[in-house]
Formats: C-alpha cells, structure tokens, sequence
C-alpha cells in the first residue's frame, strides 16, 4: 500500500509513515528522511557537491540476488556527503571534503563488510579515512541518521574544519524538531546546539583516528 506523502520537494518527498518515524520518540528514523534532507541541502550547494546516492543503497538487491552499487564519485574537486545504511539499520556517513576522506559514526562501530563495500564503491579500496571523533548519541537511541545529518549540515553552512564540526556538541532533544520543521519548510538548515554554558558534564566525544578501508 502507497503512503501518503507528507513534504514534496521536486520530484522528491518523504511520506506520512516517513514523518511518523521521525516524530516517535526513540524511534528508528526511515531513509526517507534522511534522502530528503540530502537532497534539500545538495540543492543549494549542487555547484560544489556532487548529488548524494540513496541511502540504503547497500542493501538493495536485483532480482537475481546481486546488490545495487554505489556509483564512483567523480570530480576530486567536489564535495561528497553521502549518508550509508550499514544493513543492520544503522547510519554512518561518509565525506570527502577538500581532497580528504571523513567518516562519521555516532556508535564509533567497527566498519563492516557492507560498509566497506559501499566505500570501495564510492572512492576505491585502501582509502586512508579520517574517522572523525564526534559527539556519542545518547540514551534516545536510533539518534544516528540524524547525528549524520547534523555534522554534514554544519560543515557546508559553517566556515568550520571537519574536526571543528566533529567537536559540535548538537542538542539531541531538539534534532527530531528541527528536522520536522526544516522538511516542512523545504530547508536544511544547521541543528542546535547545546548551551554547555549552563551544563555540568557536557556529551562524549570519541578519539580521532585513521582507518585504511
């Protein structure tokens, strides 16, 4: 059965059941939202980002059982920001920004065989990765498609370094909001952040480190 679609941008939307999953609490996000916000934020940016691939890409098969591909990012000199589905339901992304290759996990999970397939797809194999040490998502859980939105969003709105983003402490309760309310207003616009003024303990954050994919 067809749902009913919530916000249309273009030729692309997210549904009702797509805005469902995102407005439960602690509930897995669909990769419908995540593909949207992409697609608002590769439309403003589409002169130095090369568009982003679906998300779960990786965990599509044809009919005869072989997986889709990612297709190979082309220009060196672009920007690519391409959220991933590691096919257990979560979401890490990965950038290449000025040359260099990024990789964002809110879990810090070891990189697994579908993930390493999808980035061989896109840059080739043994590809020195700057995992980033970003912020670890909290006790809401399923937090981890938007954590790639956020850290995305911010390094092409904000004059800031990727380790500069990674070391954004983004406000956790307010992501699911701001997300609603930027698809509704067709406009991907950089997360809040939290007040760490007015904060005791402030969120965790992991190590940067290298990984050879």
């Amino acid at each position: 059965m067809a749902h009913k679609l919530w916000v249309q941008v273009g030729d692309r939307g997210a549904t009702n059941y797509d805005r469902r999953s995102l407005t439960t609490e602690g509930g897995a996000v669909n990769v419908g939202i995540i593909d949207l916000w992409m697609f608002l934020l590769y439309r403003r940016f589409s002169e130095s980002m090369e568009e982003p691939q679906e998300t779960a890409m990786a965990t599509w098969v044809f009919r005869n059982g072989t997986s889709r591909q990612f297709a190979t990012a082309t220009s060196t000199l672009s920007t690519v920001l391409q959220p991933l589905n590691n096919g257990a339901g979560h979401f890490v992304g990965a950038i290449r920004h000025q040359g260099q290759l990024f990789y964002v996990d809110s879990l810090n999970l070891p990189i697994n065989e579908t993930v390493r397939r999808s980035l061989n797809e896109l840059f080739g194999p043994n590809r020195m990765y700057i995992r980033l040490g970003v912020q670890r998502q909290g006790a809401d859980g399923n937090l981890c498609g938007l954590h790639v939105l956020a850290h995305m969003t911010e390094l092409m709105l904000s004059e800031s370094t990727p380790s500069q983003v990674a070391a954004t402490n983004f406000d956790e309760g307010m992501m699911r909001e701001h997300v609603f309310r930027c698809l509704r207003d067709h406009e991907a616009r950089r997360f809040p952040k939290l007040d760490i003024d007015s904060r005791l303990v402030l969120p965790e954050h992991f190590p940067n480190s290298v990984e050879v994919v």
